[in-house]
Parts: structure tokens; C-alpha cells; sequence
């Protein structure tokens, strides 16, 4: 074909000597010799004039089959006619000089209006650029493109697969060292280039998987063992990736073929499916010891209370015994309501629903209210107390007052449950503007790795430490509940075989108002609303040694003619539980006649909804049963005024 077409640009040339004898009949001249010499050529082609606008003065048959044009059609008409808008500036420039000649274009022919076939154009002047001829030759590439687009769009498929699947393709050349990854290779490593040689991939996976992963690729190339590894890297973006390799061996080509996956969420996933799996064992296996140690921790005093009861009815025994007793099944009840208690607390906090009630606390009075309750506790089990108090005029904090003594209550109970000789430390420095709470122990201690999960629900040292030691793991988490809450800061300084430190901070508070004492109690009028004869009695016990006249209302119709008909009540303590009314619309009834009467609920209900509808009814307090003699005038000492 190359010699045909030579052939016929000697021919060609050999014509347009002759163009200038014969200028005016030069179709004449065509006619006889162009037809002939354009035959030599088997794609189309043609011959146009440049300084007749492109003028076409000659053409062969491929070219009207090309164009679907008759050779009468074919006089007179212009080359760029025959191309679409496009293409006509482009092919024209490159024949006006402004472009570079001799060249391979592209265009686009628009046949009959309504066929476009995109063509290869060459170029070529005749006899120097100086004659105005050139010879254009065509070929289509109307297969030659929807293959490349074929390509493109499996080019684009791949490459929307490797993106979905996070997975790319690569291949390394033992003839040159050099390596080429595709789109979704080069993403999971973090290259810009194509090619890079084995060199500079060596490094990137973490060094713990380098040597493996050497011997693996030699193997494959050496002795054609499989070649499939999981891996860490750290890519040139710095992003560490998990991925999967996998890779075949070409002996012939001297090549390896291989994939590429980034696994990274795959292996998070299945992380977090063993560490769920983990956490549900370990869940289940918690929940089967909680509910083993709870059974034993309410069945203990259950049973101190139960038979220490028998006991006392025995006719033998003396009143001495009988008091001793009588204490005994006193400590099996609080043990069982400190049970009971913590059950609902760690219930609240579990579900969000724990309530903080601050006011102004004296951290001198907490102290010893834990001296009082926890001396001789401690002192029986062969251990020393010792409390620390505050600096003298810094004592107080705007707190939750119970909560801050639940926590102490907590700790307490641990410290005397894993310390078996020495002493146990409790206290509380204000500096600043934080107090700073602790309990500290000679204990058993606890090890650094426990140092976390033992404030987990159900959570001790060891399954096994319950066993031994009691509690079913629920007091630290509400410390650690209570203390976040408080907007403190829970700490532990413990080692196995040298005790135990846990201390909270909390912030002091800036709502400092007057302290109030209870001291000066003479000379007031209490009505107690209590269906429950025991309980008035109790209260009178421990009111009227304060001098505190105590009047009995044994129901809710009582305590509304007594308030009416005895102006000098100065506070009621109003039973929620009465046998002819609420004692909610008692309260209403009271507070529509004396609005300035203080009135305490008192209720066996501990519930937080029940403290609400109670402060709603128009009660300004609130106690819970068992009452405290302390913690009533407490609160009654509150509405005191001088």
C-alpha cells in the first residue's frame, strides 16, 4: 500500500507541471488523468485546490462511497462542504498554515444530513506549498472509536468497581523491578504515579508484616506457593489501611499479577463483633455472679433478722441478751435497706433518672454523722477510724447533701469490706474552689489493670472477690455516677498489698447563703398526720426531748380541724397514706388556710415521681422512711426563723 500511495504522489506531482499550460481546462485535464492516478490509493482520497477554497479537483471511487456521492455530484463542490461545523475550523486552519501541516486529524463528515462518520485526515501538499494542491486521504475510524469507547466504558466500569469494592489491581515486572497498579491500587497506597519500582512499596507496610510478606512473594516466584496475606500499611498520605493481597506468577512473562483490598471497615467490623460477643459473655456471666451475690447478700440479714426475732421470743432469754439482739437484727435491717437502696440507685442511674437536690452542706456535720454511724462498726472489726475535718470557717459546699453521704457510705462499706487490719481514713480539704472528698485504706489494694472496670455495673477485681469478701459490685458505679453528676472527678491510687485511695473533687459552689442550726427548738408545735400509731410514737421519741410540743392526727380530717381550731402549729409532718384522704389533698387543704405552714412529706415511697407530686401538692420537704433522727431535724430545723 505504501508503494501505491508513493506511486501516486510521483503521478500526481508529475500532473501539476503541466496545471499551468492547461490553467482554464484544467477538469479537462483531470478527466483524463486524475481518475487514473487517485486509483493507486485504497483509502479514500482526494485532491483539493487551496487557493479555490479548497476546491476538490479530483477524487476516486472510495471517497463517493464514503461521502454516498455519484461522480457527477462530485464537480464543483469543496472539500470542508462535507464536514460538520466542528470540524471545518479545524481542517481549515490546518490548511491556512496556522496549524502544522502534513499532519493526522480527526473530523467528523456529515453525510446527507444525517450521517456523521468520524475520519482520519492526512495532508499532504503537492509539488511544494507553493501549488495550492494537497492531497487529503481518509479513513474511517467509526469502529476504531466505538471500540475505544467500549474500552472507556469498561475502563470506567472497572474503575467504579475497584471504588465500590475497595479493591485495585497491580502487576510487578522482574525484568525491570518496576510495578504498575491501577485507580484502586494506587488509592489504598497512596500513589500518584502509574509505575514505581519495588523499592519504593517495600516500606510502607507496617514492620511487624515486611519479612513475611518478602519470603511470601519469593515462594510464589520460586516454588509457586500461594501467595494470599492480610496486612497492615501505612500509606504515602498517611493513612493506615488494613488490606488483603492476593498474587499469581507468570513464568513466562516474568511477571506477578495480583490484587489489592483495602479491608480496613471488614476488620473494624469483625473487631466490634468479637468485642460485642465479649462483652455479651462477659455480660451474662456478670448477671449469673450479680444474681448469685445478691441472693446471698439479702438472704444474710434476711436471716440475722429472722432468727435473732425467734430469738428474742424465747422466755429464757434476759432483757441484757434480748437488747443484743435487738441491735443485731437493727444493723441486719440497715445492711438490708443499704441492699435495697443500692439496687434503685444503680436502677436510676442506669435509665438516667437520678435527681440532684443541692443546698448548702456542712462538710464538719457529713464527717460526723460518718463518725457517729461507722466508729464502732469499724472498731469491732479490729480497724482504727480516723476522720479528717475541714480548715475551720471552710466547711461548707452547695451540694447534694445524701448523695455526698451515699458516696462516703460506698466507699466506707468497701474499705471495711477488703481491709482486714490497720485503719481506714475519711475526709475532706477545701482549697480554693473545689473540695476535694476521700476515703482511704490498708487494704488489700486493688492491681493497675482494675483500676477501670471495677466502676462498672456488677464489676469487682475478680469474680471471685465477692465470694469472699461480699457485695455484688454496684457501689462504686453510683459513686462514679453520683461524683459525675456533681460535676466532680472521681480518682484511685491502689496497689495490690498497700491499700486503697479513691477521692472525688467537687466544685464548692457559689449559692453561700446563712447556716441555720436546729439547737434552739423550745417552745414549737409539731403535728404529725399518721394513721400508724408506732411511727407517731417514734416521732414523738425523737422530737420532744428537743422540747418540742408534738400533737397525733390520726387521720386527714383531724389534722384540717386541728390546723384550723390551733393557729400556734408551727410545721406538720404529713403522712401520704392516710385511711379517709390523700394526704397530697390534705396538704392542698392546709396550705389554702396557712400558706406560710411549713409541711414535710413523709412517705415509705422512694421513688423520685413521688418527691415531685409532693412538692406540686404544696409540701416544702420531703423525708423517706425509715426516718433518721437526724436527717428530721435537719429538715425541721430548715423552717426554723429568729
Amino acid at each position: 500500500m505504501k508503494r501505491s500511495f508513493m506511486k501516486g504522489i510521483i503521478l500526481l506531482n508529475s500532473v501539476y507541471k503541466k496545471r499551468n499550460m492547461f490553467e482554464d481546462s484544467f477538469f479537462d485535464l483531470y478527466k483524463e488523468n486524475f481518475g487514473e492516478l487517485l486509483s493507486y490509493f485504497n483509502e479514500p482520497a482526494v485532491v483539493v485546490d487551496l487557493k479555490r477554497e479548497l476546491l476538490i479537483i479530483g477524487f476516486n471511487e472510495q471517497f463517493c462511497r464514503l461521502i454516498e456521492k455519484k461522480k457527477p455530484e462530485m464537480i464543483h463542490q469543496h472539500l470542508l462542504t462535507f464536514f460538520t461545523n466542528d470540524s471545518r475550523s479545524l481542517i481549515g486552519n490546518n490548511f491556512n498554515g496556522t496549524d502544522s501541516q502534513d499532519d493526522i486529524l480527526e473530523g467528523v463528515l456529515d453525510i446527507n444530513k444525517k450521517t456523521r462518520v468520524p475520519v482520519e485526515i492526512r495532508i499532504q501538499p503537492l509539488h511544494g506549498q507553493e501549488s495550492g494542491l494537497f492531497l487529503v486521504t481518509f479513513r474511517n475510524i467509526s469502529v476504531f472509536r466505538k471500540v475505544l469507547q467500549d474500552l472507556r466504558n469498561h475502563q470506567g466500569w472497572l474503575e467504579r468497581a475497584e471504588t465500590i469494592a475497595s479493591i485495585g489491581y497491580w502487576e510487578y515486572d522482574l525484568k525491570t523491578n518496576k510495578m504498575w497498579g491501577s485507580r484502586g491500587a494506587r488509592s489504598i497506597y497512596g500513589l500518584d504515579e502509574k509505575e514505581i519500582t519495588l523499592n519504593d512499596i517495600q516500606e510502607i507496610p507496617l514492620s511487624e508484616y515486611r519479612e513475611d510478606l518478602d519470603m511470601a512473594l519469593l515462594n510464589l516466584i520460586n516454588k509457586g506457593e500461594k501467595y494470599d496475606k492480610e496486612f497492615e500499611i501505612f500509606n504515602l498520605k498517611g493513612k493506615r489501611v488494613f488490606v488483603h493481597s492476593m498474587a499469581e506468577y507468570d513464568c513466562f512473562e516474568k511477571k506477578v499479577y495480583g490484587i489489592i483490598q483495602d479491608i480496613t471497615f471488614k476488620k473494624k467490623f469483625e473487631k466490634e463483633l468479637i468485642d460485642a460477643k465479649n462483652k455479651a459473655e462477659e455480660s451474662d456471666r456478670l448477671k449469673s455472679a450479680f444474681l448469685s451475690n445478691m441472693s446471698h447478700e439479702i438472704r444474710t440479714p434476711m436471716n440475722g433478722i429472722l432468727g435473732f426475732s425467734k430469738l428474742m421470743l424465747q422466755p429464757e432469754v434476759t432483757n441484757e441478751t434480748r437488747a443484743e439482739y435487738s441491735e443485731i437484727i437493727d444493723n441486719c435491717c440497715n445492711k438490708l435497706l443499704d441492699i435495697i437502696d443500692n439496687i434503685l440507685d444503680i436502677s436510676k442511674v442506669e435509665t438516667g433518672q437520678v435527681k440532684i437536690e443541692k443546698s448548702l452542706t456542712d462538710v464538719v456535720q457529713v464527717l460526723k454523722e460518718i463518725d457517729e454511724n461507722y466508729r464502732e462498726i469499724i472498731r469491732k472489726k479490729g480497724l482504727e477510724l480516723i476522720i479528717c475535718y475541714p480548715e475551720a470557717g471552710r466547711s461548707h459546699v452547695y451540694t447534694d447533701k445524701e448523695k455526698i453521704k451515699q458516696i462516703f457510705r460506698n466507699l466506707l462499706d468497701n474499705s471495711i469490706r477488703f481491709t482486714p487490719s490497720g485503719c481506714i481514713e475519711a475526709g475532706c480539704k477545701i482549697t480554693g474552689e473545689t473540695a476535694e472528698f476521700y476515703v482511704k485504706d490498708t487494704g488489700i489494694g486493688i492491681a493497675l489493670h482494675h483500676h477501670e472496670i471495677i466502676f462498672e455495673p456488677f464489676r469487682q477485681a475478680e469474680i471471685n472477690t465477692s465470694a469472699e469478701y461480699g457485695g455484688f459490685g454496684t457501689g462504686l458505679t453510683i459513686v462514679r455516677e453520683y461524683v459525675k453528676i456533681l460535676g466532680g472527678v472521681v480518682k484511685i491510687e491502689s496497689e495490690v498489698g498497700k491499700g486503697t485511695l479513691v477521692k472525688f473533687t467537687h466544685p464548692i459552689g457559689a449559692e453561700i447563703r446563712d447556716i441555720k442550726s436546729n439547737n434552739n427548738m423550745k417552745s414549737l408545735s409539731c403535728l404529725v398526720v399518721e394513721d400508724f400509731e408506732i411511727n407517731y410514737l417514734y416521732i414523738k421519741a425523737i422530737l420532744t426531748p428537743k422540747g418540742i410540743d408534738v400533737v397525733w392526727a390520726k387521720n386527714g380530717m383531724e389534722a384540717i380541724q386541728h390546723v384550723k381550731s390551733n393557729k400556734k402549729t408551727d410545721f406538720v409532718l404529713m403522712d401520704i397514706r392516710l385511711p379517709d384522704m390523700d394526704g397530697y389533698d390534705v396538704t392542698r387543704t392546709i396550705k389554702g388556710l396557712y400558706p406560710h405552714l411549713p409541711v414535710i412529706a413523709q412517705t415509705a415511697n422512694a421513688a423520685g415521681y413521688e418527691k415531685e407530686k409532693a412538692f406540686m401538692a404544696g409540701c416544702d420537704d420531703y423525708i423517706t422512711k425509715p426516718i433518721y433522727k437526724e436527717e428530721l431535724l435537719e429538715k425541721i430545723g430548715n423552717f426554723i426563723t429568729y
